[in-house]
């Protein structure tokens, strides 16, 4: 007996059961029965004490082992009633579509139930049905990357889980993901029943999906027309999925970025045929306000851009006890070791600020910052220990983003800082106001920079961005003030031009890019310039050919302006060749 009793003894202490085919119950009716028994040889058998300490021991070690699988038992029953509980309210939550407190509440479920599951099939049922609900919340709060990570690992528990399956379809179809989320339709509509709803949702999601994946491979056979993707152009990464505005410390998310121009294209056919498509590597790094928080990346070091220019990465921040219970982070993503695309520079990416919470668990999809800003970028020029930050917003057209003539400005007045120093500057059609914004960097006196009244919000966030770069700047020289010294305006060119504050000469220097490409614009344009560049003043507009009728700009022009070419060349962005910088002097009127 002894024997069977020491080895019964040590697997119940550890939890396990003494016949793998046996359930919970058997398990106490087994230890019950050795309890009898024990007491039975203890009273008909004449032991030693030696071998009756020993049974004591036994006995001991059985009681507590059944006392533990008993408190296991009720402890599951009493977390799924609570688990269960969580998901009620999540699925309230979900249907007044408060879906940000449903995944909360879906959460809170499967931290419960989530060690029972490795343990029993009761658990592992219920887990699956709580990560489908969340990935339904997910989805509909537009955080498609977690909705994809729940549908995932919950069809690894239970493949047959229809819900999951198309849930997962529908996230990856939002990740652009096509094929991938075709693959998972396509696998749901063979078991589904016909004519139910799951099935006919399903086949919506597979006609979109066919649409598109028609449509993309007919833009892949025609070739990007030649004036819209150019060897001269600069080309910046840009993010597919956005990244959260909150997370938590040890929680992977998913990132997506690809490659496009100033117009958003790119040539997939021209990039495949490419030797460097192989050699493309992304680098991702952070900067953030505590030392104590890392940022760890997935198989960082195979990180490239696939055929279609594009690139997906998992990654999570890491932190310390030390770590602060809320620190802020932001992401930089790059090319590695400053390396191009065909022969083009690519810009580096950078997104808004990340809050990173100590507690582990939660995270909260992207939010726009400051006017609609989606992400931005780090513009280095000379002599700054910092670089000058540039938000932008592409949903909001052409004045939300960085173009290409304004790059090339940029880095020609910081090369020729004198232009600027000193003066009183008007950045017309600014956009980002990634000029005006540089020149007070590089030493301007006042700035003044203009759009139209739709737009100036960005400016005014860009302003704010670089708060304290204009302020370590300033404090160089105690005469200057950002606050007073950089404005911004409303103006649309030709009407109501006198509303401007000028200093008492007026503007010293008058500046654009990328302004002359609407023929309607012209005439508005070259008025404005007339009336705001005094005789002997002048205006500098870097531009790039981008419509068959300019030269009645430049005819107009001329007759009050002597217009030069500037002799400068790109050295950040040598392929850049057809962006010109003209002087515009202003002539005395006859």
């Amino acid at each position: 007996v002894e024997p069977y009793f020491l080895q019964a003894t040590v697997r119940l202490a550890y939890g396990h059961k003494i016949d793998p085919d046996c359930d919970g119950s058997s398990c106490l009716s087994a230890c019950i029965w050795m309890n009898l028994l024990t007491s039975a040889i203890l009273v008909l058998s004449r032991v030693s004490s030696r071998t009756f300490f020993k049974l004591l021991l036994v006995l001991f070690c059985v009681t507590a082992a059944a006392n533990s699988i008993t408190s296991g038992i009720m402890s599951l029953e009493q977390d799924i009633l609570t688990a269960e509980k969580r998901n009620e309210e999540g699925n309230l939550l979900y249907r007044n579509k408060r879906f940000d407190e449903a995944c909360s509440q879906y959460s809170d479920a499967i931290v419960l139930l989530e060690l029972h599951a490795q343990q029993t099939q009761e658990a592992h049922q219920h887990l699956c049905k709580y990560l489908s609900n969340r990935a339904a919340a997910y989805l509909a709060s537009g955080y498609d990357a977690e909705a994809v990570k729940d549908c995932t690992s919950a069809l690894a528990m239970d493949p047959m889980l229809d819900k999951a399956l198309l849930r997962r379809g529908l996230g990856l179809e939002s990740l652009g993901r096509h094929a991938e989320s075709l693959q998972d339709v396509e696998a749901l509509l063979k078991r589904a029943d016909w004519g139910s709803p799951i099935a006919t949702k399903g086949l919506e999601l597979k006609r979109r999906l066919q649409r598109v994946l028609n449509q993309e491979k007919n833009s892949e056979e025609q070739p990007v027309p030649s004036h819209l993707f150019s060897k001269e152009q600069i080309l910046r990464l840009n993010f597919r999925t956005l990244p959260p505005s909150e997370v938590s410390k040890e929680r992977f998310f998913e990132i997506s970025v690809y490659v496009a121009n100033e117009f958003g294209l790119f040539s997939h056919r021209e990039f495949s045929k490419s030797s460097q498509s192989d050699l493309a590597c992304i680098e991702v790094s952070m900067i953030g306000d505590d030392p104590e928080v890392k940022l760890e990346v997935k198989n960082d070091n195979n990180l490239t851009l696939d055929t279609r220019g594009r690139a997906t990465f998992d990654l999570r921040f890491v932190g310390s006890e030390r770590m602060k219970i809320r620190s802020r982070a932001t992401l930089c993503v790059r090319l590695k070791k400053g390396e191009g695309v065909m022969g083009r520079t690519v810009l580096t990416l950078m997104s808004l600020p990340i809050t990173v919470l100590a507690e582990v668990g939660s995270i909260t999809p992207f939010s726009t910052g400051l006017a609609g800003c989606m992400s931005g970028r780090g513009i280095d020029l000379p002599h700054l220990d910092s670089a000058v930050v540039i938000l932008e917003n592409p949903d909001s057209g052409i004045p939300g983003k960085i173009w290409d003539g304004g790059l090339i400005l940029t880095e020609y007045l910081s090369s020729s800082s004198h232009e600027v120093q000193g003066k009183s500057c008007l950045e017309l059609g600014a956009g980002t106001g990634i000029v005006g914004v540089s020149c007070y960097c590089l030493g301007a006196a006042r700035v003044t920079i203009t759009d139209l009244h739709e737009h100036i919000e960005l400016i005014s966030a860009n302003i704010e961005a670089n708060g304290p770069l204009l302020s370590s700047q300033s404090s160089q020289k105690s005469a200057r003030n950002p606050q007073k010294d950089v404005n911004v305006a409303a103006l649309r060119w030709g009407e109501n031009l006198g509303h401007l504050k000028t200093t008492p000469g007026g503007f010293d220097l008058i500046l654009g890019s990328d302004i002359v490409y609407e023929p309607h614009c012209f005439a508005p344009l070259v008025e404005t310039l007339r009336y705001y560049t005094g005789t002997g003043k002048k205006a500098l507009i870097a531009h790039r050919p981008r419509h068959s009728e300019e030269f009645r700009f430049w005819d107009e022009v001329k007759q009050d302006f002597d217009v030069k070419v500037v002799n400068f060349k790109s050295k950040k962005y040598p392929h850049v060749t057809d962006v010109t910088i003209y002087e515009l002097f202003r002539i005395a009127s006859q």
